[in-house]
């Protein structure tokens, strides 16, 4: 959530969360301060309503953004060459 708040301001991620700004403004101050490590996230992604063959996602954590296939023909999920499990 903090590089949300690096990239664009705090009020506005403050806002976003509905966290009070000076909690967000001291998570920005430990990262400019070396404190805070941000760099390693799990994203989470906000996709719009499918509207063709790809969407654009948006990363709520750090603003990223990444392309989505949609499917009208969904015929469940592949597995991956790589799982054993």
């Amino acid at each position: 959530m903090v590089l949300r708040a690096i990239k664009t301001n705090a009020n506005e991620s403050a806002t976003v969360w509905k966290l009070p700004r000076q909690t967000v403004v001291g998570w920005v101050e430990a990262h400019k301060a070396g404190r805070m490590d941000v760099e390693g996230h799990l994203h989470h992604w906000d996709l719009p309503e499918p509207s063709g063959p790809v969407v654009r996602g948006k990363c709520r954590a750090c603003l990223e953004e990444k392309d989505f296939r949609t499917s009208t023909d969904f015929r469940g999920w592949k597995q991956n060459k790589n799982d054993d499990d």
